[in-house]
């Protein structure tokens, strides 16, 4: 009966810490570069679409983190990971404006 009681208490420890380190992974993630342009683009096409308020902000990210498989969470990591450092944030940035302009192209080219 002890030997049971031990062998179950040994595997629930070991559960937790295996679940433990793989939210400690997850959490810890952010986008890739790419998703996270294409989100960023879209946010703020949105945006300039819908206005600025507070609650139609929050909606459109819901929406962008159905769309894009994402989470509020891993968004602010993203953001968090993008503003550490200035100069990854421009290359960001650089990469959205290019695609906003490579968009406004394609639509002035359409008959």
């Amino acid at each position: 009966m002890k030997k049971q009681k031990f062998l179950l208490t040994l595997f629930l420890i070991v559960l937790t810490g295996v679940l433990i380190s793989y939210f400690a992974f997850f959490d810890t993630q952010v986008m890739p570069e790419e998703k996270f342009v294409s989100f960023y683009y879209d946010y703020v096409i949105a945006q300039d679409s819908l206005g600025y308020d507070v609650e139609t902000a929050k909606k459109v990210r819901e929406e962008l983190f159905v769309k894009y498989q994402t989470n509020e969470r891993m968004y602010i990591k993203t953001i968090d990971y993008y503003s550490e450092d200035p100069k990854r944030w421009e290359i960001f940035f650089d990469k959205v404006m290019k695609k906003m302009e490579d968009t406004r192209k394609t639509k002035t080219e359409e008959p």
